[in-house]
C-alpha cells in the first residue's frame, strides 16, 4: 500500500512518502498512484510568501477537479477546525464527482 503524508510537522511511521511543502505535496500526487493521503490544512507559516493560497483545502480542490489524481483514500489530520471543514467538503465533492454523480 503506498501511503502520501502532506504535512508540514507530522510523521506517519507507515508512510511511503513524506511532503513538508505544498509544492512537495502537489508534485507527489501528480507523479504516483497514492492508495491513501493524510491531509494537512496549514502547510506553512503565515510569515511565508503565498501561505494563504498553499494549503491543504487548495490541495483538495486540486483533487476535486482533477479526480485522476484522486488516492482511494484521503485522513485529513488538521488540527485547524475550519481548514478541516473546508477540506471534507471538496473531497466529498471529488468523490462524487469520481463516482460519476
Amino acid at each position: 500500500m503506498k501511503i502520501l503524508v502532506i504535512d508540514d510537522m507530522r510523521t506517519f511511521p507507515e508512510a511511503t512518502k513524506i511532503c513538508k511543502t505544498f509544492d512537495e505535496g502537489m508534485k507527489a500526487l501528480q507523479e504516483e498512484k497514492w492508495d491513501v493521503l493524510y491531509l494537512d490544512h496549514d502547510l506553512c507559516g503565515r510569515e511565508q510568501q503565498d501561505w494563504e493560497n498553499k494549503t491543504g483545502y487548495q490541495i483538495a480542490c486540486f483533487l476535486e477537479e482533477n479526480v485522476e489524481f484522486l488516492p482511494n483514500k484521503v485522513i485529513c489530520v488538521s488540527a485547524n477546525p475550519v481548514g478541516k471543514k473546508r477540506i471534507k467538503q471538496a473531497l466529498r465533492n471529488a468523490y462524487k464527482r469520481k463516482r460519476g454523480f
